[in-house]
């Protein structure tokens, strides 16, 4: 038995793509919390707690995922249709 994966047409694309934000928004909207050295000092010693979204983030980004699996399927069902047509 064979999972197909739905196409995607361009204005499901599109759709999703309007859920994310625009660099210029976040640029103007929300200030940097750490410079560019800090960031490298944190991942190099493994340290990522501090690194997460904002609350208003994590929210459109929950929106945006939960689409995206709605429409796709989750990553497991997406790679064993996959892995079905081989």
């Amino acid at each position: 038995m064979s999972t197909s994966i739905p196409s995607t047409g361009a204005s499901e694309v599109d759709d999703l793509r309007a859920l994310i934000p625009p660099v210029s928004e976040l640029i103007r909207d929300y200030d940097a919390k750490w410079t560019w050295d800090e960031l490298k000092r944190m991942i190099a010693c493994g340290d990522l707690l501090p690194i997460k979204r904002q609350p208003e983030l994590r929210t459109r980004y929950r929106v945006w995922y939960d689409k995206v699996v709605a429409r796709h399927g989750s990553v497991g069902e997406r790679r064993a249709a996959t892995l079905a047509t081989f």
